[in-house]
Formats: structure tokens, C-alpha cells, sequence
């Protein structure tokens, strides 16, 4: 890409705008114009990913912000920058991760690469400028932006029993078996179970295919129930016993109210050593 001269008069600055929107529920990548929500000027490009944008846009080139002088003028080089603003998905600025670059001393001798770069971390906008706020002639030539995603070799999405929601994971290749609770994926005949150790665990189901081994512990449950039916607050490192999400042992008990869950610490040896909380 080529752009003519850009100078700046009066408190104006005058320059080239693109916008980029990034959202990582967005499977095109597109999305609002940030130029047409700032600027009003409906200069913007949307990459696919790991492409260099090099789009003439030359007849849009002029565009005048109404702007205080942004940045000091050191010595006799003209004010003219190349700048990334950043912004969250409500429009709102991040000031912290906004970058600029100015030309030195060094562009009037000869040319002088200006180079940013910005590494999204949740979802917003980015507008790329290059302005100048002097009245000494500047020129931004061979202007490239260039768009790529990081790698990502393995994307797992479950429900709470589980089950992998297919339609939003990213699969590696080969597919990486340790998925659920770190637990490995037998596909095997087409099971799909999850090897526990001690049981084989279907969350298809939510349910194991083999009875619990202390099944006495929890005698108000189905042996085959998977962490007392209750996987958002439970879970179950190898099959053998259910514990909260500290490495409290969970199991029942009962009293002349009737039966309840308590909570326990075993020692190494499964023997309890205390029983600090009770809930019914």
C-alpha cells in the first residue's frame, strides 16, 4: 500500500484509520465497524487470519479528528506516529494497552520502519492510526498489517456430567486423549468411556459401569452414581471415593434425624482422623 503526504493544521490531525473487531465466539471474525462508532468514516478491514492486509484505499485518506497535540514535538522532527488503540467490546478505551511509535531524526535521513504489535487478550476492537500532528510534510509508504492467531492444538468443552460438546472444540491432530477431569478417553468400539483407574466412567450416561468398590460409604446411593449426583460440587480423583473440591472425603451417615453427608480427612491409610463439617 502507498499513501500520499499527510500533514496536520490547526489541532487537527490528519491520517489513515483501519478497525479491526476480534471476538473468540466469532467464527468470521467480523464485526462492528469501530471506525463508523469513533470516526464516522467507514475505513476498515477484517483479515481472515494469518493474511497480511495490503488494501489500497486511497480516495479515504483524509480524515480529520478534531484533537489536542497528543504527543510533545522534541527537536525538529515533524509529530507524525503510527498508534494501536485498543478497546473492550463496550467501546471502552484501554488505555494501558494503547501503543504509539513517532518517527526520529532517522526518517529525515532516509526511510524509517515504524512497527507495533498487539496480542488480544479478551474481546474488543483495535484501530490502527498513522497521523501527524505538524505542519512539515510526512509520507507513510508500504504500510502492512498483518493478522494471525495463536496455535491452539487442543480445545475440550463439556457439560457438568462430562459429555463433550463437539460443536464449539477446536480437535488437535492426533486427538489428545486426556481430556475430562484429566481422565483418559477410551474410544475403543466406539464406548467413549473415561478410564478412572479404579472404574470406567460413561458420560454419556453420568453413570459408571462397574459398582462402587466402597459403595458401604455411601449407602443412600446408587453404587453406580457418579459423584453423589451432584458433579458441580463434587468430584471423584480415581473412582474410589467422592470428595469436595479441597480433598475432603464426602460420604453418608445417619442419625435418628435420618441420613445426611458428612465430611471427612482420611489419612493415607483411609482411616478418618476428623470430621469437620456436617451438612444435611
Amino acid at each position: 500500500m502507498y499513501v500520499p503526504q499527510i500533514t496536520g493544521k490547526n489541532s487537527y490531525l490528519t491520517g489513515v484509520a483501519w478497525s479491526f473487531a476480534y471476538f473468540e465466539s466469532s467464527s468470521s471474525g467480523s464485526g462492528r465497524n469501530l471506525l463508523g462508532v469513533f470516526i464516522g468514516s467507514p475505513i476498515s478491514t477484517t483479515p481472515v487470519a494469518g493474511t497480511e492486509t495490503n488494501k489500497n484505499i486511497f480516495g479515504n485518506l483524509q480524515i480529520g479528528i478534531s484533537a489536542n497535540m497528543a504527543m510533545p514535538q522534541a527537536g525538529s522532527e515533524p509529530i507524525g506516529y503510527l498508534k494501536i488503540l485498543v478497546y473492550n467490546k463496550e467501546y471502552q478505551l484501554l488505555g494501558e494497552q494503547c501503543k504509539i511509535r513517532q518517527i526520529t531524526q532517522a526518517a529525515s535521513e532516509g526511510w524509517e520502519e515504524l512497527y507495533l504489535s498487539h496480542v488480544a487478550t479478551e474481546d474488543g476492537y483495535v484501530q490502527i492510526l498513522l497521523a501527524n500532528e505538524s505542519e512539515r510534510a510526512v509520507w507513510f509508504d508500504d504500510i502492512k498489517i498483518s493478522y494471525s492467531r495463536d496455535l491452539i492444538v487442543q480445545e475440550n468443552h463439556y457439560d457438568p456430567w462430562g459429555l463433550n460438546l463437539a460443536g464449539i472444540e477446536t480437535q488437535g491432530n492426533p486427538n489428545h486423549k486426556f481430556q475430562y477431569n484429566g481422565k483418559e478417553k477410551q474410544e475403543e468400539f466406539g464406548l467413549n468411556w473415561m478410564d478412572y483407574g479404579a472404574r470406567m466412567y460413561d458420560a454419556q450416561l453420568g453413570r459408571w459401569h462397574v459398582n462402587d468398590p466402597v459403595a458401604n460409604k455411601y449407602s443412600e446411593y446408587s453404587p453406580y452414581s457418579f459423584v453423589l449426583n451432584n458433579p458441580m460440587r463434587f468430584v471423584d480423583p480415581d473412582g474410589n471415593t467422592v470428595t469436595d473440591p479441597k480433598g475432603n472425603v464426602v460420604f453418608t451417615a445417619t442419625s435418628e434425624e435420618g441420613w445426611h453427608l458428612q465430611y471427612a480427612r482420611e489419612d493415607q491409610d483411609g482411616n478418618v482422623t476428623k470430621v469437620y463439617h456436617l451438612w444435611c
